[in-house]
């Protein structure tokens, strides 16, 4: 799907800042050029979203939260509800009395909070009764991403790789680990099977971060993919459990929940290089385990399952 502006339809703007389907199955599409709603029924993208008076909203639009109430609140250049009129999102950021702007990540706690980031104020939190109040944080560095973990606690990242957790105590963001991994950004984060979350930098891969804010690298298993620089932009886990990673100027990558119990030998990876480029000609499973592989014009291989060692039988093999 790209933009055409001769068709009113398709999407909006090639550059998609964020994506979210709601409980009843709505996929808003949001873009530089506004934000949109996605017609299977058609296989396009519904007209450009309206406010209240019927004027097409053309601020962007980075991020939606669905309340327990179905109702959307949606965050971007402004903060708002999102209602629906004639199969068209209806945007009022009028919704809250405080304006709110230049809003780039919300997420919602357990107790219906919102948790937003804004440009110059640090963290800004709309509690259910409506009130806001934003928090500074560490030395007042703009949010680069902002989380709600395992235990409802909320954890916001800041531009130099920094990590600070929300102490409901002392009602204020106290630091979990500072300026990590050489400064690289914290883009996004997710909760992993424990009380551990993940957190994709922008540039040093993805790190498992623990409750203390001790970390460790994500291990990408058998992806063929150089993990320790890439810049991850995104991270989703979906309903079977599968990891979806948008790494920049690399495409999407899945890590299965389940991994392929296929293991891939051959010269497309150098550390698994045993055999080379000769053609396979037999397999023959032998004693102890060893597999024979025989091959065209390269002589006998044998390869040991457990450690990979080799061993080669041909006329010129040492």
């Amino acid at each position: 799907y790209y933009h055409d502006p001769a068709n009113p339809h398709s999407i909006a703007h090639n550059y998609v800042t964020g994506l979210f389907e709601d409980s009843a199955g709505h996929l808003f599409i949001m873009t530089y050029g506004g934000l949109q709603l996605f017609r299977p029924e058609t296989d396009d993208f519904s007209i450009l979203a309206k406010t209240r008076n019927g004027k097409e909203y053309h601020s962007q639009v980075n991020y939606i939260v669905e309340m327990a109430d179905k109702s959307l609140i949606f965050a971007g250049n402004e903060v708002g509800r999102i209602d629906f009129k004639g199969g068209c999102p209806v945007l009022d950021p009028s919704y809250f009395s405080t304006p709110l702007h230049f809003s780039t990540f919300m997420v919602k706690d357990s107790g219906e909070s919102l948790w937003l980031s804004k440009l110059g104020k640090g963290v800004g939190k709309i509690s259910k009764n409506g009130s806001v109040k934003f928090y500074k944080v560490g030395d007042g560095l703009d949010p680069s991403s902002i989380f709600v973990d395992n235990n409802n606690e909320v954890i916001t990242a800041t531009s130099d790789g920094s990590l600070f957790k929300y102490d409901g105590s002392k009602d204020s963001f106290t630091v979990l680990r500072d300026r990590a991994w050489g400064g690289s950004p914290i883009r996004c984060m997710v909760k992993n099977s424990n009380d551990s979350f993940l957190a994709g930098t922008d540039g040093s891969g993805i790190k498992v971060i623990r409750p203390d804010g001790s970390s460790y690298d994500f291990e990408f298993g058998d992806a063929m993919i150089e993990s320790s620089t890439l810049k991850v932009h995104d991270i989703i886990r979906d309903k079977y459990n599968n990891l979806w990673i948008a790494a920049y100027q690399k495409g999407v990558i899945m890590i299965p929940a389940l991994y392929n119990k296929f293991f891939y030998l051959g010269p497309d990876v150098a550390m698994l290089d045993k055999i080379g480029h000769h053609s396979i000609t037999a397999l023959c499973r032998g004693k102890g385990g060893i597999m024979w592989v025989g091959t065209d014009n390269g002589g006998v291989y044998g390869i040991e399952p457990s450690s990979y060692k080799t061993r080669h039988f041909s006329p010129s093999a040492s």
